[in-house]
């Protein structure tokens, strides 16, 4: 099994001139290739950058995660999955 991490900055925190985050990252999420394999009716991936997208606006965990599966559903036009899908989110303190 294929495993994916996304990390993500604080709401207050932006990106410099370089690109680099001002501090470190305040959550992540880890989960199964499921999620970024998941195909569309177009047969195209659901693919990292959507996952990544759905993520950025969350506060919470439980955010992270309903965002993720709301933004893959919506992706596939279904609510079951070709592949397992896994997700979760945790604060980095």
């Amino acid at each position: 099994m294929a495993r994916l991490l996304a990390v993500r900055d604080a709401p207050d925190q932006g990106l410099g001139r370089s690109g680099a985050a001002s501090a470190a990252p305040a959550a992540a999420a880890d989960g199964s290739d499921g999620i970024v394999e998941q195909r569309g009716p177009g047969g195209e991936f659901f693919g990292t950058d959507r996952l990544a997208s759905a993520l950025g606006p969350a506060q919470t965990e439980q955010e992270d995660v309903d965002n993720a599966f709301r933004a893959l559903e919506a992706f596939a036009g279904r609510s079951t999955w070709d592949d397992d899908a896994t997700l979760a989110s945790f604060k980095l303190e």
